[in-house]
């Protein structure tokens, strides 16, 4: 230790020039103020500023030249054999001269920021500071000072030593530095990307620290391991300094690759919770999307088989159904296959691609893809061999996954608030949307036929105002459209010929605090479910929305509407009270006799209505998505008909 100190101190004398100019450079800030343009500034902000950028600049400028004469000067001009001949370590040399050019930097910055960041208030613990710096707590201030003031000039001036060292050698193992330096910075690139464009910040801030962390480790005692193994000659030091940086820096990156690929290699047993979910309407695969196991923050969506259990990660993308917002994962009617709106660079900030998945023993991610603008409020609609991609301002068909165009047509302009896509018979296609124009909210509807590339507007009919809240479902066959006015149904529910525009009729009307669900069951027939003085009512209508029968659903404030089971057998979740507040509780009715059985608690259901979005008939009665339910632990349940729960996602431990 005493060596070391000799050494250091030793050093820091040789810096005398550098020092005195860091004094020179203290006084600057202090003659700022006095600046006419700067005249009108409030002086302490003006001084802290002003000193951050020198002491910023100045010291970034010293690490750079202080790092180019570590070792390679005194080894290039001879004198560091009067070094190695003192009773002094290799190591201990290049720690003390190391330790100086630190020193040097940061009690440079320390100089001339420290006295204006005094005279500002920066450095007491007052609410007046200029920026608050030191109201956050203290691993705030330390994490910051380390990553920001410490760690580049540090870094700056171990790679300035050791691209002067092989320069001065003019040795062919130059290029194993430039060699070690690209293949490390490139792999590294490589796999922070792949957390960049997975939306994982904080696994993205784990892998950078992993991979600064080990290059710090292989680049600070790099000096050391040159000078003890090359003594005096330049070119033997940097020969064994290359090959040691070379191959460290290379672990450095292949462990951060084994990080990400960790983070990546996820499955369902990894999931935590379920916090966005879509079901496909025919068989037993769902998309979700949730905390993982030991990932602070990388959510993926996943395609999960509810019966055998089978996963396949698609990866980061728009949140979904939980959030108001359509779901990233769109599944034909058969169940046989899904598209996945794949982000082509950081989630929620880039293009992303339609890209079409197989479902089946052997499901898999298509290579090739269709680019759409965002996400956000794009429809997709996968049917036979076929996909319909609705982009506000587009509506296409492409065939053999994205690679053929078959038809494609400008739509009008606006803000779409909703849109959902249909396949009609004799090869057309048809799009429903609201957007919002004019200080209002319309219902448009447009047939494009694929085999003639013609867009027919079929009619463009004023909803409701721009912030009601309104929104829409359309049948599976295309032929209507069951229209929610208003949050919750407050102004009514109303059914909408598809093809002409004209009303069938306000099916029921809305109120003050109403408390509306509404959905298309099979048979063409339309369900209301309605909340009144704390009991709910179920009304049934036909294809042209003419009542049917009025069905009593017992006590309740609100009804999400399921799936039915069958023809006639309905599951809805009822939210009742209880002593610690609303709970959902799972009930069944039998539209053939008015029966209700009470099958469970706190379940509600995957498909259907629920009160902010009408629910479509697309999933046939007795489907698996009509048996699963989302619990209030967010977790995804099987109940049977007798009421039995079983998990299936996440997994039981």
């Amino acid at each position: 230790m005493r060596a070391l100190a000799l050494v250091t101190t030793r050093e820091l004398r040789a810096y005398a020039p550098a020092w005195i100019a860091a004094l020179v450079a203290a006084t600057l800030p202090w003659l700022a103020p006095l600046l006419p343009f700067l005249g009108h500034q409030p002086a302490p902000e003006v001084r802290l500023g002003i000193a951050v950028a020198i002491a910023g600049l100045l010291g970034l400028t010293f690490a750079l030249f202080a790092g180019a004469g570590l070792l390679a000067r005194d080894l290039g001009e001879g004198r560091m054999g009067f070094f190695l001949a003192l009773p002094l370590r290799a190591g201990t040399i290049w720690a003390g001269r190391v330790l100086a050019a630190l020193l040097l930097v940061l009690g440079t910055m320390a100089a001339i920021v420290v006295p204006a960041a005094l005279a500002a208030g920066e450095l007491h613990l007052q609410r007046q500071a200029v920026s608050g710096f030191l109201e956050l707590p203290l691993g705030g201030p330390v994490l910051l000072v380390v990553l920001v003031v410490i760690l580049p000039p540090l870094f700056l001036m171990l790679l300035a030593h050791l691209m002067a060292t092989a320069l001065r050698s003019r040795s062919p193992w130059l290029l194993a530095d430039l060699g070690g330096v690209a293949v490390a910075g490139v792999l590294v690139a490589r796999s922070l990307g792949r957390l960049l464009r997975g939306g994982a910040p904080v696994e993205l801030m784990i892998g950078a620290a992993i991979a600064a962390g080990l290059a710090l480790l292989v680049l600070l005692p790099s000096g050391g391991v040159g000078l003890a193994r090359g003594g005096v000659l330049l070119a033997r030091v940097h020969r064994a300094q290359a090959a040691f940086v070379a191959a460290g820096l290379v672990v450095a990156a292949l462990a951060a690759m084994g990080f990400t690929k960790w983070v990546m290699a996820v499955d369902a047993k990894d999931l935590g919770a379920v916090e966005q979910v879509e079901a496909a309407p025919s068989g037993s695969w769902i998309a979700v999307r949730g905390p993982l196991d030991h990932r602070p923050s990388y959510a993926p969506w996943m395609l999960v088989d509810a019966a055998s259990g089978r996963a396949l990660p698609l990866g980061a993308s728009a949140e979904g159904r939980a959030v108001g917002l359509p779901s990233p994962v769109a599944f034909a009617d058969n169940g046989s296959r899904a598209v996945w709106l794949r982000p082509q660079g950081a989630p929620f900030a880039s293009p992303s691609e339609a890209v079409s998945v197989a479902l089946g023993d052997h499901p898999h991610v298509g290579d090739d893809g269709v680019e759409v603008a965002s996400a956000w409020n794009t429809a997709v609609l996968p049917f036979g061999d076929r996909v319909a991609i609705a982009e506000p301002r587009r509506l296409a068909v492409w065939a053999d996954e994205g690679r053929s165009l078959l038809a494609a047509a400008e739509l009008p302009r606006t803000y779409v608030e909703w849109q959902q896509i249909r396949a009609l018979p004799g090869n057309t296609v048809r799009l429903a949307r609201l957007v919002g124009a004019d200080e209002e909210l319309r219902l448009q509807v447009f047939d494009l036929d694929v085999a003639a590339r013609r867009l027919t507007a079929r009619f463009d009919n004023r909803a409701d105002s721009a912030d009601s809240g309104t929104n829409a479902a359309l049948s599976a066959d295309g032929a209507r459209v069951l229209v929610v006015h208003g949050w919750g149904g407050v102004k009514g529910v109303e059914l909408v010929d598809a093809a002409t525009g004209e009303s069938r009729g306000l099916l029921v009307a809305g109120a003050a605090k109403a408390r509306l669900s509404a959905s298309f069951l099979p048979g063409a027939r339309l369900a209301v479910a309605s909340a009144h003085d704390g009991a709910l009512t179920l009304r049934l209508f036909d294809r042209d929305g003419a009542p049917l029968r009025e069905l009593p659903l017992g006590s309740g404030r609100w009804a999400w509407l399921g799936t039915p089971w069958s023809v006639d057998l309905l599951p809805y979740t009822a939210s009742v009270r209880e002593t610690a507040g609303w709970h959902g509780e799972l009930r069944v009715v039998d539209l053939a006799s008015g029966t209700v059985r009470t099958l469970g608690a706190r379940v509600a259901p995957l498909g259907g209505a629920w009160p902010w979005w009408p629910g479509d008939d697309r999933a046939a009665p007795g489907a698996a998505v009509s048996h699963l339910f989302r619990s209030n632990d967010n977790a995804i349940v099987r109940v049977d008909e007798a009421g039995r729960q079983t998990r299936v996602l996440p997994r039981p431990r």
